[in-house]
């Protein structure tokens, strides 16, 4: 089995952006932290701010200064690295809320 982790880069706002695909632990920890920046974790339908900074090389700072449809960008190359999370996101948007 190889320890390689592969990581996708294109450059977005004149800034090159490297995504990985977080492991299965990395997941769960993003799962574990669900909340405290609204703003950041309903700007985007796909998913939150700092669920791109744990997947990315991107600060906090750095997504800040880029435009909704550049961090578009980052979600879409996200989404190529990480099918499993985004779907894991997308079945649990349809789940019925827990009792």
């Amino acid at each position: 089995m190889s320890d390689a982790i592969t990581i996708k880069s294109k450059t977005i706002a004149g800034r090159e952006v490297q995504v990985r695909e977080i492991t299965v632990a990395e997941a769960r920890v993003i799962f574990a932290d669900r909340g405290g920046d609204i703003f950041g974790d309903l700007l985007f339908k796909e998913c939150r701010l700092s669920d791109l900074r744990v997947m990315t090389n991107l600060s906090e700072d750095a997504l800040d200064a880029m435009t909704p449809s550049q961090v578009a960008e980052v979600i879409k190359l996200a989404k190529e690295q990480n099918p499993h999370f985004f779907e894991l996101l997308d079945r649990l948007s349809k789940a019925p809320a827990a009792a």
